[in-house]
């Protein structure tokens, strides 16, 4: 897969921001900072089909995300950038792999990572038309205990196995 170099310097750009610096209140971003992030995205959604984005912005999430700390970064930037409101190809595999990864439930201090991973997969699953994944449907839906996300990410444990 070829990947447009401008697309990913952008990449590069938006998914180095600390995001969770921010919201632990160790970085702190200007405003205008904050609308270059935002401006750059917004270009991104202009000149490139959201399949090119996506297959970017996951490809960044394998090749440069090594720790669960930039692992739940690029979560919560991936929400803050509206990914989720667009159409995710296998939804429950690109999930998976953060739950493969890193188990959120073990980073509580870490930008609220549980809730960042969670409410991802709640709204990326709904939006991919599954049914009972959402509170009105069902209230003690867990991602972690969707039997489909237990299979992905065991898949994802195949796939790794050295």
């Amino acid at each position: 897969m070829h990947i447009d170099n401008e697309l990913y310097k952008k990449t590069e750009y938006l998914f180095g921001r600390d995001f969770i610096g921010e919201l632990n209140g160790d970085v702190e971003i200007t405003e205008e900072e904050e609308q270059k992030y935002s401006d750059c995205v917004n270009e991104l959604y202009k000149k490139y089909n959201w399949n090119d984005i996506f297959n970017c912005w996951e490809s960044y999430l394998h090749n440069k995300c090594e720790t669960p700390i930039k692992l739940f970064n690029f979560a919560n930037l991936f929400w803050e950038y509206e990914g989720y409101k667009e159409s995710i190809p296998e939804p429950y595999k690109f999930l998976a792999y953060f739950y493969y990864r890193a188990n959120p439930n073990e980073y509580e201090d870490t930008a609220n990572a549980a809730t960042i991973m969670d409410s991802l997969a709640i709204q990326i699953l709904h939006r991919a038309g599954m049914a009972g994944v959402v509170n009105s449907e069902n209230p003690y839906y867990n991602p972690q205990d969707d039997p489909k996300m237990v299979e992905e990410i065991k898949n994802w444990e195949l796939r790794n196995k050295v």
